[in-house]
Parts: structure tokens; sequence; C-alpha cells
């Protein structure tokens, strides 16, 4: 008896003739080139795909851990991130919630601080204050909302937009009340003024010198927290506003030289801001086209650094996934089910090492 049962060993292995010819019989004289799909971006996507239609099929370079980490940055299979982003106004509320989840299986938290700190709003806007994210404004109200966590054990990344420098310097405050220690703390500071200009539409100092100070704050955070990145690098404003996965990449390729320009001012290691760089990327329902986009992300920023002289080593990008907010419907919540299923599939096979799937009724609102 055997140890094994294999169902198609019965049947003939089937070529991509033998599947042209069962297409051609099924389109019954209909041209082939209707089943060719072409995306907003011009390109052509065909209806099969082989492991010989690609050079990287048999490239070791398209292997898992190895240069340009296309496959990921490590070389066996690992259990990605799962991020839980919250945003509820109430800080007790949002303290149980935060709690809640971490003993449910959530292994890091995002904390979106609301719409008056990320804008970066006049305080006498009061209408802003609370509205999409949570009120934190100092090392008192973090520590409110993170009463009983675990920083040494549950990374929280935070998302403040123009508030980035203030709520970094509130969180590192927040690990020496804690005397957590430094080479244990986990997190990611998310300071990232181009994505924060993007969202707002101003800035409130100029961009350059922001990345400067964004650079020189990487430096510091690397020698002290090894295991916290100090930048973010987000997309979301863009997908938000309607950019195609092209225009994403394209975007996010100039983001990493404007940093790189501003590591060049300041003096920064190219290696070290590279590093302390956390990418988020959004995906959607379209799970081969989100697998492909983060895919060639981590093409294109390999090869950037690969540019900029960094060693092999330290070309592999920290990449976080989104599911994005705009494929979202606020009339029919339940299909978000079905379609924040496939986005967290396409972000799990495309390698991305932190998934965050936004709450089903996210575009409903905060209950």
């Amino acid at each position: 008896m055997h140890d094994s049962l294999t169902l198609a060993s019965d049947f003939p292995t089937p070529t991509e003739q033998d599947w042209l010819d069962a297409v051609s019989a099924a389109m019954k004289g209909r041209p082939f080139e209707r089943l060719r799909t072409t995306t907003e971006d011009g390109l052509v996507l065909e209806p099969l795909y082989t492991a010989t239609s690609i050079a990287l099929a048999d490239d070791e370079h398209g292997h898992p851990g190895v240069a340009p980490y296309v496959r990921g940055r490590a070389a066996t299979p690992t259990v990605w991130d799962v991020r839980a982003e919250h945003r509820h106004p109430a800080l007790a509320t949002l303290n149980d919630a935060i709690l809640t989840d971490l003993q449910r299986g959530v292994t890091s938290i995002g904390l979106r601080l609301d719409a008056e700190a990320r804008l970066g709003r006049s305080s006498s806007v009061r209408g802003d204050i609370g509205v999409d994210g949570v009120p934190i404004r100092t090392s008192d109200h973090l520590a409110r909302a993170l009463d009983g966590v675990l920083l040494d054990l549950a990374p929280v990344a935070l998302d403040a937009g123009h508030a980035g420098f203030a709520a970094a310097g509130a969180f590192l405050h927040l690990l020496e009340r804690r005397a957590v220690d430094p080479t244990e703390a986990r997190g990611s500071l998310g300071v990232d003024p181009l994505a924060a200009r993007a969202a707002s539409g101003w800035s409130p100092d100029d961009t350059g010198h922001l990345l400067d100070l964004a650079t020189e704050l990487a430096v510091e955070v690397a020698d002290r927290h090894p295991e916290v990145t100090a930048l973010g690098c987000s997309t979301t404003p863009y997908v938000d506003a309607g950019a195609t996965a092209s225009q994403e990449l394209a975007l996010l390729a100039s983001s990493a030289a404007e940093l790189l320009r501003a590591a060049n001012r300041s003096g920064a290691p190219v290696e070290v801001v590279l590093a302390q760089v956390e990418a988020t990327l959004s995906v959607d329902a379209d799970v081969f086209g989100s697998v492909a986009k983060l895919r060639a992300a981590r093409w294109i920023w390999a090869r950037i650094a690969e540019a900029c002289g960094v060693d092999p080593s330290g070309r592999g990008l920290v990449l976080h996934a989104r599911t994005a907010d705009r494929m979202f419907s606020r009339t029919d919540p339940w299909v978000n089910l079905l379609r924040s299923t496939a986005a967290c599939f396409a972000a799990a096979v495309g390698g991305a090492g932190g998934i965050t799937v936004l709450p089903c009724d996210r575009a409903v609102g905060v209950a």
C-alpha cells in the first residue's frame, strides 16, 4: 500500500498547446485576444502564465532570502506580523480594544492619530479632534492608551502624519519611563514627512529640512533601539487619491530617493537610513496584481540600494501591507469581508512582513 495518494497520476501532463487547443475550441472562432486584459497602466495581462513565462523562474535571484529579495528577506517561510489598526477617540475604550486584540492573537498594534494631529491643523478646529484617529498629544496620553502593553513583546506602529516627530518623541519617552531595555523595545515610529505632506496638501516646514531631521532621527534610533524602525515610507495617500499600481511603485522609488538625498545632506550612512524604513503599500482584491506589486517594490528598493553601494545583505525592504481604503464599500460592508480576504491572501503570498486588514465597516466609521 502506498503511503501517499497522487490524484492526477493517471492523467497525462498537459502542455501549453493542449491548453490553447482547448481554449480555441471553447472560444468557437472568437479571437484569443479577448482573453487578454489591459490594466490602467497599459500593461497587457495574459490569460495564462507558466513557470517558463519569466526569466526569474530559473534564476536564483528570484529565490526567498536572496538579493534582490523579490520573494522576501528570509530564506525560509516566516510568520508575518498581524497588525491591528486602532483609532478609537476614547483612550479607555481604545486601551480595552488593544488588550483584547493582543489576547486574541494580534502581534502588533497600529495607532492612528486623529485628523488634527495627522493633518497639522490648528487646535481651534475642534471638529478634527478625535476624528478618524486617537487624540494623543503627550507621552501621558500614549501611556494611557498602551497601559498593560509589553513594549518589548508587542510592537507599536505610529501613524501620526505631521505630528510624526512629536509622536516619536512621546513613544521614546514612554520607553524610558517604563525602563524598557533599549535593545528589546519594538515598534515603528513611522516618521514620514513626504506622505504627511501628500495627505494634507501642505507642510509645516521645508520638506527637505524635515527629511534631514528624519534621517538624523534614524541614526539615533538605530544606535539605541535596534528593534525599532524610525522612518515610514507610505504610499497610502497616493493610492487613496487614485494612484495606479505603477504610479504607486514610482512614488515609492521617488520617496526613497528623497530620503537618500537627505541622508547625504545630513551625513547619515545610507545603509542605516534604508534599514530604518518600514514601507507601507496598499493591497486590494486584485490578488495577482497585488502580489506582483509587492514583489516589484522589493526589486525596485534593492536596485536603488545597489546603486548606492549598499551591501547585498542590506538591500531587503521592510515591507508592510495594508488593505486599501478605496476598495471598501460603505453601503454594503459585508462584501468588504471578501475583498479583505483576497487582499490579505495577496499580502501573504507577496511576502509582506506585516499585514493590516482594516475592519469591514471601516468606511462606516467608529461605532
